[in-house]
């Protein structure tokens, strides 16, 4: 409320409501004189007045709005969230239910926790002030969210999102199918199935498939990999720095390089775009969109103009950025693993993407017992928020044909750890292969640390067990010189 002038027709007795108005002020504005008035309570007064006079209705000092710290928004997680306002001595009221708050709402006390979606509305009280005004934020969590629902399907038969392609001027490439639907998935994370390819400084020509007219076409790279897409856009309509959307056909009358499409109708497919030099390796999430006019990521959520309504589409894909050539690391013990033509491998730099045969000679009296190939960004996170940088494949052994396998090149997507682990054909080793027990000896000791718990069972070579159990840290044995096993490996005791 704001300072109000009333004016007597009838010459009657005036009411007025309004939050703290007890403190407030009125005016004769023709006599220049202050009425006295009757509180009813701290929202309520009345006063007479006489006829064709005016009156001005001077409201009390209100409460400064409430302030919210990190401001609503959407993130991958939310910090505490705290309410502060500028009157001192002001109790802050809140609700987490969309209600409007008031004095018998939450009262706040310190920083609120939230682990999901929230609208927080607040409210500072102070007696002897007006109330603020109500302030809302809403905090939208989790990674790559969209604005609607993932379950909701298209509400147009007529129209769907087939392929979502690029390729790149450095041989990159990327091809995606979407799942055949009727109606389509609004949102589709192709993430599982779909990598495409591409180098540092690498520039990238996206394409859709789109069955439909009049939409647009939106690509988004989340450059910072940390589960949010940005789509801030300068004056002259091209892609602000540090933005994540890389590529559009028409937004604002403007397409991503700052022209002016020749009319409303430019079609999905958008202008080429180029990888900083200077991106770091690894594996990031790329959205395709087909919506109209809109840039944000999330997609058009408007009452009666939205993209379910519009036929349009979201399609999420992983792309690799990778170096020329990839690391080979090997694991292998009581045997070697080398190239076909037995030239050394561990430690040799290989070609990205390209098919490798490696040959696995046990020593004598063994066999290969597994073998396993750990590919991708291996220093990193296995999943940085749900895109995978690296996996692990076991390899079934039939696959091993006279000791030769042939590594797919899917497989050769980054560095790469091979793990050959070949057994005694007698059953017992002469190595340890857990790397999660560590062995260490000395005059008649025997010292065993593990990892993480471990059983451990330590026989000698007539098969008498000195010890059959649990460690979880380090354990020391006294132990007579001699030949031992623990867990089937073959050491020596001085």
């Amino acid at each position: 409320m704001t300072e109000t002038f009333i004016k007597s027709l009838a010459g009657k007795k005036c009411v007025v409501y309004y939050p703290g108005i007890a403190n407030g002020k009125v005016l004769n504005k023709t006599t220049g004189k202050n009425i006295d008035f009757t509180t009813v309570n701290d929202n309520q007064i009345e006063f007479p007045t006489v006829k064709d006079n005016v009156y001005t209705i001077v409201p009390p000092e209100a409460c400064k709005n409430p302030v919210f710290s990190p401001e609503g928004g959407l993130y991958t997680t939310v910090k505490p969230i705290k309410i502060t306002t500028a009157t001192a001595g002001a109790t802050i009221y809140y609700t987490l239910d969309g209600t409007e708050p008031n004095e018998n709402s939450l009262v706040y006390t310190g920083p609120i926790n939230i682990d999901e979606p929230t609208t927080i509305k607040a409210i500072a009280i102070k007696t002897g002030l007006a109330n603020s005004e109500v302030v809302t934020e809403g905090y939208i969590m989790g990674d790559y969210v969209t604005n609607i629902k993932p379950t909701i399907k298209s509400s147009r038969q007529d129209r769907r999102l087939n392929t979502v392609k690029f390729s790149g001027d450095n041989n990159g490439a990327l091809d995606g199918t979407l799942p055949e639907q009727s109606p389509q998935f609004i949102y589709n994370n192709l993430t599982g199935e779909v990598v495409g390819y591409a180098m540092p400084g690498e520039t990238l020509t996206p394409t859709m498939n789109y069955q439909g007219t009049w939409m647009h076409g939106y690509v988004y790279f989340d450059f910072g990999n940390d589960g949010v897409f940005t789509s801030t856009v300068n004056a002259d309509g091209t892609p602000a720095t540090n933005s994540d959307v890389v590529s559009y056909s028409y937004f604002s009358n403007k397409n991503s390089v700052g022209a002016t499409p020749t009319n409303a109708n430019p079609g999905v497919n958008s202008p080429a775009f180029t990888l900083p030099n200077d991106i770091d390796y690894g594996v990031y999430r790329m959205r395709y969109k087909v919506d109209w006019d809109y840039i944000d990521a999330g997609g058009r959520n408007l009452q009666d103009n939205n993209i379910v309504r519009n036929g349009g589409a979201i399609a999420d894909v992983l792309v690799n950025i990778h170096k020329p050539n990839v690391m080979v690391k090997v694991n292998a013990q009581n045997g070697k693993v080398v190239n076909a033509d037995n030239s050394v491998l561990a430690n040799a730099q290989i070609p990205f993407g390209q098919a490798r045969e490696i040959l696995l000679t046990p020593n004598a009296n063994y066999k290969l017992k597994s073998l396993k190939i750990k590919h991708g960004y291996l220093t990193k996170k296995e999943f940085i928020h749900h895109n995978r940088q690296w996996k692990v494949d076991e390899i079934d052994l039939s696959k091993v044909v006279d000791n030769k396998f042939t590594i797919p090149a899917t497989m050769i997507d980054g560095d790469m750890l091979i793990i050959a682990e070949f057994t005694n054909t007698s059953g017992v080793d002469d190595v340890l292969n857990n790397s999660n027990i560590l062995l260490s000896f000395a005059k008649n000791k025997l010292s065993v640390k593990t990892l993480s718990n471990q059983n451990v069972v330590i026989n000698d070579v007539l098969g008498r067990t000195f010890f059959n159990g649990n460690i979880d840290g380090k354990q020391t044995f006294n132990l007579k010189t001699g030949v031992y096993f623990v867990n089937k490996v073959k050491v020596f005791i001085p």
